[in-house]
């Protein structure tokens, strides 16, 4: 599946992300506070809900999974994300999604109004199943 494909605003239901498969390639960028090797474009593959491969695309780098750890994005976490800001109640959330499978294609959460550098701000620029 490409991300070509048509966007919602519309929250997925339970068995739209049930269909969220397992074993995909996307591109993503982040606007973070962290290094500025960790904001992307990253092309990350994932097999099995696992990421094997994280490539830096503009540095043309492989980076190694022990060294990025947790601070690149996969499908799974921001999915789990988004579910925080639901059950926690988000100061402020904008999520774009795709139509089919239900992706996020863009995804920003501010969770605390007085809190800085706690936010959330990703964009899909790419997504495959494999």
């Amino acid at each position: 599946m490409l991300l070509a494909a048509c966007s919602s605003s519309r929250e997925p239901e339970l068995a739209d992300i049930l269909t969220v498969p397992e074993s995909y390639i996307m591109r993503v960028s982040q606007k973070c506070f962290c290094r500025s090797e960790l904001q992307g474009p990253f092309d990350i593959q994932v097999v099995e809900g696992k990421a094997v491969s994280v490539k830096h695309v503009k540095f043309d780098q492989v980076f190694s999974l022990q060294l990025v750890g947790d601070e690149i994005p996969t499908l799974n976490s921001i999915l789990a994300s988004i579910e925080r800001a639901r059950v926690q109640g988000a100061y402020q959330k904008d999520i774009t999604w795709l139509k089919k499978p239900f992706v996020p294609k863009h995804v920003y959460i501010d969770f605390y109004k007085h809190v800085k550098d706690e936010e959330i701000d990703i964009t899909i620029e790419h997504f495959e199943s494999l």
